[in-house]
């Protein structure tokens, strides 16, 4: 612009001097005509060069941008996808768990037909409040599924037997009552079965006996 304004001034003042008729020599004249129209065309040169070289850079920038937001969107859709897969995995990892303590429950407990209305349920270990409520719900649908009249629960693998485990075995015998079958302990020792009582759990309306063959006996008997 400062090269524009020059040419315009040089211009200006050869006009001027050439309308006055003031006396300037041709050749001095041309000179400055085109000095000033080399500047202003300079400028104009300059002008046009620098808005060729700005609309490039706009454009360089304009395509960086449009890269960058390219990649962005893929690293995004990628991370998607590392989600979903990552989530389906961890829900197929929480349904085997789930499962596999289906299944551990269901062996915990296991409630096994010895004959025509005959039920025996082998008690292992410590029995949970939890695990007593299970025991109770199945052998519950199994006495009303098999129409059983008697149900053997096997005390043999039982270890110590503490408030819970009092608790949890009167809970099942009662659950067998209700349904109107005879709840009989078998392989009860002499020592489980003072602590039993000393837990308030009175035995003396619970039929007992040595093991499970002879609590099948009992059960197969006419009555």
């Amino acid at each position: 612009y400062v090269y524009a304004a020059a040419g315009v001034g040089v211009f200006l003042t050869l006009y001027s001097v050439h309308a006055t008729q003031t006396a300037v020599p041709q050749a001095t004249f041309i000179k400055g005509l085109v000095f000033s129209s080399l500047l202003i065309g300079g400028c104009f040169g300059i002008t046009a060069t620098l808005a060729a070289l700005t609309a490039k850079r706009l454009d360089q920038l304009l395509r960086m941008s449009v890269e960058q937001s390219s990649k962005v969107e893929a690293a995004r859709a990628e991370l998607e996808v590392r989600v979903a897969e990552r989530t389906t995995g961890l829900q197929q990892a929480l349904e085997d768990l789930q499962q596999s303590g289906e299944t551990i429950r269901l062996l915990s407990a296991p409630i096994l037909p010895l004959a025509a209305g005959v039920l025996v349920l082998p008690l292992i270990g410590n029995i949970s409040e939890e695990r007593a409520a299970f025991v109770s719900e199945q052998i519950l649908a199994e006495v009303h599924r098999r129409r059983s009249k008697t149900v053997l629960i096997d005390l043999t693998g039982i270890g110590v037997v503490d408030q819970g485990t009092s608790q949890a075995l009167e809970q099942v015998t009662t659950a067998i009552r209700l349904l109107g079958a005879e709840p009989v302990l078998v392989g009860i020792r002499a020592e489980i079965a003072d602590i039993i009582t000393s837990r308030g759990i009175n035995l003396q309306h619970i039929t007992t006996k040595r093991d499970v063959q002879s609590g099948l006996a009992y059960a197969l008997q006419p009555k």
